[in-house]
């Protein structure tokens, strides 16, 4: 079991990467769109809010993944035997599904930002090119 927990922890890790990743980009995307283009004031609170709500997901889902992992084992102490290929399927199954959920939502909200950003860059490039072809005078 202490094996394949600690496989089931180097899963986890490159899957936080993922999710690290997209969070990050998310983040990123969104103080440029509320800096310069919805001209919001950026605070270090929502950095830190966000911060902690990574932490939150990250750990939440370690911890239940490392449940997931654990209870075949459990399983088989109260008697009832798991086939060892269903044990692995179950924790890799449940490692994909907990931080798949996370990666595609923070990878939605950073298209969704990303999206914005270019509509607005599109808008004030159609507006300096009107201008320049109807100077006023």
């Amino acid at each position: 079991m202490p094996e394949m927990i600690f496989s089931n922890l180097i899963y986890i890790g490159y899957a936080a990467g993922l999710l690290a990743i997209v969070w990050l980009a998310n983040f990123l995307l969104d103080i440029y769109y509320n800096i310069a283009i919805v001209h919001k004031c950026w605070k270090c609170r929502a950095f830190y809010d966000d911060v902690m709500r990574f932490a939150a997901v990250c750990l939440g889902v370690t911890l239940l993944t490392l449940a997931i992992s654990a209870f075949p084992q459990f399983l088989a102490i109260v008697g009832l035997t798991v086939p060892g290929e269903y044990v692995d399927a179950m924790s890799v199954m449940a490692i994909v599904a907990l931080f798949a959920k996370g990666i595609y939502q923070y990878t939605a909200r950073a298209m969704s930002k990303l999206d914005s950003i270019l509509k607005s860059e599109l808008q004030e490039l159609e507006e300096q090119t009107e201008n320049a072809k109807n100077p006023q005078q």
